[in-house]
């Protein structure tokens, strides 16, 4: 069974190989050419997460509130750690 988009891939990827010499240094230098003139758009998501998870309602709360479970509740069954 042939897959046509891998097959595209390792063309691409000879290609790419053959036109920098096979040679590995040439080939990170490309590289790092292409992502410095890059038209596209880098978004880092990260730094738009909310701080806390969102319940199944949308809003933000606690972490024991995914799973059912209070804070209330989680506090009073971790008091005896404490001591």
């Amino acid at each position: 069974m042939k897959n046509e988009i891998l097959q595209e891939v390792w063309r691409n990827r000879d290609e790419f190989a053959r036109e920098n010499n096979y040679d590995l240094d040439a080939m990170v230098a490309a590289l790092q050419d292409m992502e410095k003139h890059s038209l596209t758009r880098i978004v880092d998501r990260r730094k738009q997460m909310p701080t806390k998870p969102i319940d199944s309602k949308g809003k933000n709360g606690s972490v024991n509130d995914t799973c059912g479970v209070s804070d209330n509740d989680v506090n009073q069954d971790t008091r005896h750690l404490a001591s």
